[in-house]
C-alpha cells in the first residue's frame, strides 16, 4: 500500500499497482476537509472503467462525509466510470443503510 494522504484523522492508501482503488483508514470528517479534495482529484484522474473506495477500515463518517461519497460517485458517473463502495460492520454501514444510500450507490458488503 502506497500513501496517498495522512490527514489529522485519517489516511488514505492505494494497493501498489491498482490506481483504480483508494481505501479509508480513520475518520471521514469535515476535521480533514482537504482530504475531500483528494479523494475528488484521485476520482478525476481515472482512466479506468471502474474504481473503488474502500471503507472497511473507515471507523466514523459525518455528514462531510457523506456528501463526498455522493460528490465523488457523481463525478464518477460525468466521467463513465462505475464508482464501488466497499463497506465493513459498524457505523458507517449504518449511516449508509440509514440515509438510503445503500439503495443508490454500488455497495460491496465485506461485513463477515
Amino acid at each position: 500500500m502506497s500513501l496517498v494522504y495522512r490527514g489529522y484523522e485519517c489516511n488514505l492508501t492505494a494497493p501498489e499497482g491498482y490506481d483504480d482503488r483508494l481505501a479509508v483508514e480513520g475518520l471521514i470528517c469535515m476535521c480533514d476537509a482537504d482530504m475531500g479534495e483528494t479523494v475528488l482529484n484521485w476520482v478525476e484522474s481515472l482512466h479506468a472503467g471502474a474504481c473503488t473506495l474502500d471503507l472497511r477500515r473507515t471507523t466514523y463518517i459525518d455528514a462531510f462525509g457523506v456528501g463526498l461519497i455522493t460528490m465523488a460517485n457523481g463525478v464518477a458517473a460525468e466521467r463513465g466510470i462505475a464508482f464501488k463502495v466497499i463497506v465493513g460492520w459498524g457505523q458507517v454501514k449504518r449511516k449508509l443503510q440509514r440515509l438510503g444510500l445503500t439503495e443508490i450507490l454500488e455497495i460491496e458488503d465485506a461485513d463477515p
